[in-house]
C-alpha cells in the first residue's frame, strides 16, 4: 500500500514539472528583424506613351525574276544565291546548237541573194544599152528592171532574218537587267531552261524594307507614314528608322494577323531575311506612375510597399503601361503616396524602414 502511494506521488510530480518545462519556450521571443534601407518615392501623375512591337522581316524594296527568251540547256551560271551583281553582268548561258546552224544557213542564203542581185543590176545595165540602140524593147528594160528590184528585196529580206537570229542567238546569254542581290538561283548547270522557267530571282539594291505583322485589333493604331524604329537581334545597339508605307488589304486567314511594309532610310548591315522588331508609338495618355523598382511580383499579384511612416505596408495594384524606369498603376494606391523604391525587393510586409536621405 505504502509502495503504491509512492509511485502516485512520483507520477505527479514528474507531470508537473513536465508542464514547468514546456511552458519555458512560450516566455521567449525570436529576435527582431534590423531596419531595412530604402528610397522611397511618391506616387507620380506622368504622361506614359504606348508602344507597339511588331515582329517581321527584311524584305527587298522590289524584286526580279528572271526568264530566258528561249529554251536550251544551261551551260554555265554566272552567280551564286547571295551574291551581288551588276547591270549587264551575265548570269547565265543557254547551248542552243540549232540557232547556229540556222545563222548559217541564213549567211549562205544572203550571200545567194548578194550574188543574184548583182546579175540582174549588170543584165539591167546591158538591157539599158541595147534599148538605147533600139535593140531592146521597153517590155525587157521594165522585165530588167523588176528583176534588180525584186532580188533587192531578197537580200533585204535575208539580211533581216540574220539580224533576228543573231538577236536571238544572242538571247542564249541571258544577262541581269539590274545591279542588285541574287535572292534565288532555281537550275542547275545541265538542266533545261526556257520561257517558263525562272532561273534567278534578284532584289534591287537600292535599299531594303521591313515587313511588320500585327494583329487585327491594333488596327485602328497602325497608320500609314507613321515613324517607326526597326532594331535586330544579329545587330545589336543598331536602330534603323523608317516609315510605313503600306498596309496590307486583307487578315492572313491562317494567322489572322496584317502586314505592314516599312521603307528605311538606312539599311546598313541588314540583310534580306533577317528578323526584325518595328517600335511603333501608338499616342499617349496621363496616369499615375512609381519606379520600376517598387513592383514586385508576389506570387500571383503585383506589389508595392507603402512606406507608413517608417514601416513597409504590402500593398496589392494593377499595372499597365511600362517604360524603362516606371510602371503606371492603374490601382491599389493614390497620387502623392510613398512607397518603397530602391531596397523593396528585401522588405516584407510590416518591415521597420531606414529611409536613406534624398528619399
Amino acid at each position: 500500500m505504502r509502495l503504491l502511494a509512492l509511485a502516485s506521488l512520483t507520477v505527479v510530480c514528474a507531470a508537473i514539472a513536465g508542464c514547468q518545462k514546456g511552458a519555458a519556450p512560450a516566455a521567449e521571443a525570436g529576435p527582431a528583424r534590423k531596419p531595412v534601407a530604402v528610397t522611397v518615392e511618391p506616387v507620380q501623375a506622368a504622361r506614359m506613351s504606348r508602344r507597339l512591337e511588331l515582329s517581321g522581316t527584311v524584305i527587298p524594296k522590289s524584286q526580279v525574276t528572271i526568264i530566258p527568251k528561249m529554251s536550251g540547256r544551261v551551260l554555265d551560271l554566272g552567280a551564286e544565291e547571295g551574291a551581288r551583281v551588276r547591270k549587264g553582268q551575265v548570269l547565265a548561258r543557254l547551248d542552243v546548237p540549232e540557232m547556229a546552224w540556222q545563222l548559217q544557213q541564213g549567211r549562205s542564203g544572203l550571200a545567194a541573194a548578194e550574188a543574184n542581185l548583182e546579175l540582174a543590176r549588170d543584165n539591167l545595165r546591158r538591157v539599158r544599152e541595147l534599148r538605147e540602140q533600139d535593140v531592146a524593147s521597153d517590155q525587157q528594160l521594165r522585165s530588167a528592171e523588176a528583176s534588180v528590184r525584186l532580188n533587192d528585196s531578197q537580200v533585204r529580206q535575208a539580211k533581216a532574218s540574220i539580224r533576228l537570229l543573231e538577236t536571238t542567238q544572242a538571247n542564249a546569254v541571258v544577262t541581269s537587267p539590274i545591279e542588285g542581290i541574287v535572292l534565288q538561283r532555281q537550275v542547275e548547270v545541265g538542266s533545261m531552261a526556257g520561257p517558263s522557267t525562272p532561273l534567278f530571282v534578284l532584289a534591287r539594291a537600292d535599299g531594303f524594307q521591313a515587313r511588320l505583322s500585327f494583329s487585327e485589333r491594333d488596327l485602328a493604331l497602325v497608320r500609314e507614314g507613321a515613324p517607326v524604329t526597326v532594331t535586330c537581334v544579329a545587330l545589336p545597339g543598331e536602330q534603323f528608322l523608317g516609315r510605313i508605307v503600306d498596309i496590307a488589304e486583307v487578315v492572313d486567314p491562317q494567322s489572322r494577323l496584317i502586314s505592314a511594309k516599312v521603307s528605311l532610310e538606312r539599311t546598313g548591315r541588314l540583310r534580306v531575311g533577317m528578323n526584325v522588331v518595328g517600335v511603333l508609338a501608338a499616342g499617349t495618355h496621363e496616369g499615375l506612375v512609381v519606379p520600376t523598382a517598387a513592383v514586385q511580383t508576389d506570387g500571383a499579384e503585383q506589389v508595392v510597399y507603402v512606406a507608413e511612416g517608417a514601416k513597409a505596408v504590402r500593398t496589392p495594384v494593377r499595372t499597365g503601361l511600362r517604360e524603362a524606369a516606371r510602371v503606371e498603376v492603374l490601382s491599389g494606391v493614390a497620387r502623392g503616396v510613398r512607397v518603397v523604391a530602391d531596397g523593396a525587393s528585401f522588405v516584407k510586409d510590416g518591415d521597420a524602414l531606414r529611409i536613406k536621405a534624398g528619399g
